[in-house]
């Protein structure tokens, strides 16, 4: 057999590279230790093999392309002096450990990887040079860290990647420098930011912030412009209360204030984007926030109430349905206050007690207009009733103006 057959047949489809490594007996499809998708492969030979791998000898760089790693690996504390390729292999092990692993070539690259097994470790690893790209890989471990990872390169990208790890950390993590891209992500479970450093070049579009936790970190300088929202979605941080006061220990006015103020910093960006519509709904979350961080049965009782009674009439001034279905509920209770009262017919002379004709009355004091000539209330009490429903209807009116104003401007 010549030496042209004994030779992997491997071939990078991403960078073109050709494994330069013998290829096994056995193997039926012609790969050598490292490209052999088998789990029973020599484990002993691959792990001795593994340890032995440099630069390769053409291009100067690290190639671990599309190798299968069938156990456990530890690259912990490794320095990669040179760019490092990990693109299209796969992790099957019960670990995989690149703590502390530094990578300080011009290129690293985990393109279209899959980590699978127990946990995926990348806790405290440096990232320097060019790029770092995380593209169209699959985090299907258990867990998943990037804990005190520093990633200084002048590209990261998590672009397609898809986080179906049952948690997923990026905590105390650190994005240093030039452009960062979380985009089109797929997040099948929580992503935990905390207490991670953003610089101005990182973006979040087409990701589901639903399955994402931000504590203890400043957002005002990352890019979410291209994100989709709506007024149901909530941060992980409204979602998964329990596990994040069992885990965190924290009262659990403080978590919704915490939350409040990511909610104020997203606002602010979409504001000053002159993106109103989103702008608010970051708003009316971050004024849900507020009015749940309070305590109603304390001294923030009435700061509770007014903030109550601001959702519901107007959705903290971005609803103007609140405001419609609030005036007509208004009207109506108080319509069946004056049939209950009754009305004064100034013609006959007699107390009408008609639900309709109260309801009609009720319209006319209700908004700055007139009142039934042919109709009074009855009593100083009723007049009271009265006058509450010429205020509370003078300050819904003005409160449909601004709130309309408003949803005109988006």
């Amino acid at each position: 057999m010549s030496e042209e057959k004994k030779k992997c047949k491997y071939k990078s489809e991403l960078t073109g590279w050709e494994c330069p490594y013998e290829l096994l007996e056995d193997s039926k499809e012609g790969f050598c230790i490292f490209h052999e998708r088998r789990m029973d492969k020599d484990l002993k030979k691959f792990n001795h093999e593994i340890g032995r791998i440099g630069p390769d000898k053409n291009s100067g760089n690290y190639h671990y392309e599309g190798f299968f790693f069938p156990s456990s690996i530890d690259f912990s504390g490794l320095k990669f002096g040179k760019s490092v390729y990990f693109n299209n292999s796969v992790f099957c092990g019960e670990n995989t450990d690149f703590r502390k692993a530094e990578f300080l070539g011009n290129h690293t690259c985990f393109n279209h990887t899959k980590f699978q097994g127990k946990t995926t470790n990348f806790d405290l690893a440096e990232f320097t040079g060019t790029s770092c790209t995380f593209v169209e890989t699959k985090f299907l471990s258990e867990s998943t860290s990037f804990n005190g990872t520093r990633f200084s390169t002048e590209f990261t990208s998590f672009s397609r990647s898809e986080f179906s790890s049952e948690i997923t950390r990026f905590v105390v993590t650190q994005f240093l420098r030039g452009k960062t891209e979380f985009t089109q992500i797929d997040c099948k479970n929580r992503i935990e930011f905390y207490g991670t450093s953003f610089h101005t070049g990182v973006t979040f579009s087409e990701v589901d912030l639903r399955k994402c936790l931000f504590l203890k970190m400043d957002l005002s300088n990352a890019d979410f412009s291209l994100l989709s929202w709506d007024w149901r979605n909530k941060l992980s941080n409204e979602l998964d209360i329990d596990w994040i006061l069992e885990k965190e220990r924290i009262e659990k006015s403080e978590l919704f204030f915490k939350t409040s103020e990511i909610y104020r910093q997203l606002k602010v960006q979409f504001h000053n984007k002159r993106d109103f519509a989103k702008a608010g709904m970051f708003h009316f979350r971050e004024q849900e926030c507020k009015r749940k961080a309070l305590k109603p049965l304390s001294f923030d009782f009435f700061n509770w109430v007014f903030l109550w009674i601001l959702k519901v009439s107007c959705g903290y001034g971005e609803k103007l349905w609140n405001v419609g279905i609030t005036s007509i509920s208004l009207i109506f209770v108080f319509g069946i206050g004056y049939m209950f009262l009754g009305l004064y017919n100034v013609n006959n002379q007699s107390v009408v007690k008609d639900f309709w004709t109260s309801l009609v009355f009720s319209v006319k004091g209700f908004f700055p207009l007139w009142r039934f000539q042919q109709y009074k209330v009855v009593g100083d009490f009723a007049n009271l009733i009265a006058g509450l429903e010429f205020l509370l209807g003078a300050f819904m009116v003005g409160l449909f103006i601004y709130v309309f104003r408003r949803r005109m401007d988006k």
